[in-house]
């Protein structure tokens, strides 16, 4: 899955060896846009931050959220646009998740 993805890396949690995040970008989006597919002890997140935010960033992110998604205050440098699904979903509904936030947001990025 996910073949045009541009990988950044992989973290692994100290606390929690079960804990790994898949960091990648979106094409189009700058640098201070992570996505991620994030593996918790008891669900999975696929996400969007957005690091030293302005306000054109919140509506952005707010733009291209899948209807399924939630948008949070992640801190109070970022903002977050994300999906929480269950452990056992198959990565290639996490691969799908992705791919849906990408296409909404080339459309927004064609339509600005």
């Amino acid at each position: 899955y996910a073949d045009d993805w541009k990988i950044q890396r992989e973290d692994y949690k100290k606390a929690n060896k079960n804990a790994i995040t898949l960091w990648h970008k979106i094409p189009g989006l700058d640098n201070r846009y992570e996505a991620y597919v994030h593996t918790l002890k008891n669900e999975i997140k696929v996400g969007l931050h957005c690091k030293k935010f302005a306000q054109d960033d919140i509506d952005l992110l707010q733009a291209v959220k899948p209807n399924d998604w939630h948008y949070r205050d992640t801190a109070k440098d970022k903002r977050t646009i994300e999906l929480t699904l269950p452990l056992d979903s198959d990565p290639e509904t996490w691969a799908n998740a992705t791919e849906t936030l990408k296409r909404n947001i080339r459309k927004h990025l064609l339509n600005s």
